[in-house]
């Protein structure tokens, strides 16, 4: 497990990240705080952050300290089932990297 990105898109310009180094900063801390945790979320750098992963992929959906839990939770899960059904549900790092590109 590398915890580099294959694909990330930021909607809220108001998160902390003013360049591409902050957002790779701030992705590294937190694929190392989850990727062999067992939760589902947990807050980092005053932000909620939940996750799922399958095989070697993790999904990470990212929003306000302030934000609700589980409507995030539902962006995530609807992002994971979008997934699923695009790889077929064959969760592996290179199949995705030839799928999105």
């Amino acid at each position: 497990m590398s915890g580099n990105r294959i694909l990330v898109k930021y909607y809220d310009r108001g998160l902390p990240f003013p360049n591409v180094a902050a957002q790779e900063k701030f992705e590294k801390s937190l694929f190392t705080k989850t990727h062999k945790a067992n939760a589902e979320i947990i807050m980092l750098d005053g932000l909620t952050c939940l996750y799922k992963s399958s095989v070697d992929l993790f999904f990470y959906v990212v929003g306000s300290g302030q934000e609700n839990e589980l409507l995030l939770m539902s962006v995530l899960d609807c992002l994971f089932n979008a997934c699923s059904g695009i790889l077929r549900k064959m969760w592996t790092r290179s199949l995705s990297v030839i799928t999105w590109r």
